[in-house]
C-alpha cells in the first residue's frame, strides 16, 4: 500500500475516534439524565462501527495490495514490451543487412553471367584465316623452324635466344615439343609475308589449334618483340576460330629424276672458288658475312652476293655482320 493510502487510513481512524468520543460525552450526559441504557447502546454501536471499520480497512488493504500487484504487472509488461520492441528493431536491422548482402550476391552473379554470355557469344570470337598448312621437319631455334617443303617459318612478334646466347637449347626444345613432326597451321603476315631472309612471318597454331607463339611467350621461352606487321599480341589471349577454307598445303618438292648414266661418264671438274670473293651477303639483307658465319650458311644460294673486300661490300650499301664481325 502506498504512503497516500496509509495517510487516508490514519485520518479515517482519527475521525471515527473523535466521533466516538463525542458520542460518549453526549451519551454520558444522556445517561446521567436517563440512566445507563443510552451509554450501553452507544458503546455497542461504537463496537459495531469499529468492526465495520476493521472490515473496510482489511478490504481497503486488500484492494491496495491488488493495485500494487496490478501496477507491478503493468510495469513488467511495459518492460517486456520495450524488450520486445528492441528485439523487433534488432531483427529488422539484421534483415536489412541480409537483404543488402543478397543484393550484392545477385549483382555479382549477374556480372559473372554477363561475362559468360560474352565468352559464349560467337560474335565476340575472332576468326583467324589460315593461309598454309604444313608439317614441321626441323627446328632451327626457339622461334624458327622448317617445313617439309624446305621453307622456313619465323614466329611473329617473339624473340628466342640465338645459338650463342643462354637459353638457346631450352627454347629450341620447347618449340620442338610443340611443332616438330606435327601438322602446323600458319597465319601468314599479310603486310610483308616474309622477312629479309625469306622466312614466312607467322602466328603458328599446332596440336589442338593452340597458339604456339603465345605458349612460348607465356611459358618464358621467348620474349615479346612486337614488330610492325598485321599481328597484335594482345589478341592472342582471346579465343579464335581457325578458318581453313583458304589454306594451301605445303608439300615437299618433287625429287628431280636421276639422269641416266653415261657409258663412260667423265667427271666435271669442280669449279674452284674465286679467291677474290671473300665476303658474302644476301640480296634480301644489308649485312655481309664471312663465309664461315652461321648467318652466311642461312642464305639461299640464289640470294647470295659476293664481295672482294669490305670496301666493295660497303660501296654496295652493306654493313658488317655483328656476329662474325668481318
Amino acid at each position: 500500500m502506498g504512503s497516500d493510502d496509509a495517510s487516508r487510513s490514519f485520518n479515517l481512524r482519527i475521525n471515527i475516534s473523535i466521533a466516538v468520543v463525542i458520542a460518549l460525552i453526549v451519551g454520558a450526559g444522556m445517561g446521567y439524565m436517563a440512566g445507563n441504557s443510552p451509554l450501553t447502546s452507544l458503546m455497542e454501536e461504537r463496537d459495531s462501527l469499529e468492526a465495520e471499520y476493521d472490515s473496510l480497512d482489511l478490504a481497503f488493504q486488500s484492494l491496495g495490495a491488488e493495485l500494487d500487484s496490478a501496477q507491478e504487472s503493468l510495469e513488467e509488461e511495459r518492460r517486456n514490451s520495450a524488450l520486445l520492441q528492441g528485439r523487433v528493431i534488432e531483427l529488422g536491422n539484421q534483415i536489412e543487412l541480409q537483404l543488402e548482402a543478397i543484393q550484392g550476391y545477385i549483382s555479382t552473379i549477374q556480372t559473372l553471367e554477363d561475362e559468360i554470355d560474352e565468352l559464349l557469344d560467337p560474335s565476340e570470337t575472332r576468326t583467324i584465316i589460315i593461309n598454309l598448312i604444313g608439317t614441321c621437319i626441323r627446328v632451327i631455334d626457339g622461334d624458327t623452324f622448317e617445313l617439309s617443303s624446305g621453307k622456313r617459318v619465323r614466329l611473329a612478334d617473339i624473340d628466342a635466344p640465338e645459338s650463342y646466347e643462354p637459353g638457346y637449347s631450352t627454347s629450341t626444345n620447347a618449340l620442338s615439343a610443340l611443332v616438330l613432326g606435327v601438322t602446323v597451321y600458319l597465319d601468314i603476315d599479310e603486310i610483308y609475308g616474309t622477312d629479309i631472309y625469306g622466312r614466312y612471318v607467322c602466328v603458328v597454331y599446332g596440336a589442338g589449334y593452340a597458339n604456339v607463339n603465345f605458349a612460348l611467350l607465356t611459358d618464358g621461352y621467348a620474349a615479346l618483340d612486337d614488330y610492325p606487321n598485321e599481328f597484335d599480341p594482345d589478341d592472342w589471349e582471346t579465343t579464335g576460330n581457325l578458318d581453313l577454307s583458304e589454306a594451301l598445303l605445303d608439300t615437299p618438292p618433287e625429287p628431280e629424276p636421276e639422269p641416266e648414266p653415261d657409258p663412260e661418264p667423265e667427271p666435271d671438274p669442280e669449279p674452284e672458288p674465286d679467291p677474290e670473293y671473300i665476303y658474302v651477303g644476301s640480296i634480301k639483307s644489308d649485312k655481309y658475312h664471312l663465309p664461315s658465319c652461321y648467318w652466311a650458311g642461312q642464305i639461299n644460294s640464289e640470294n647470295e652476293i659476293w664481295f672482294t673486300s669490305k670496301s666493295d661490300a660497303e660501296s654496295h650499301g652493306y654493313v658488317s655482320c655483328n656476329v662474325c664481325k668481318p
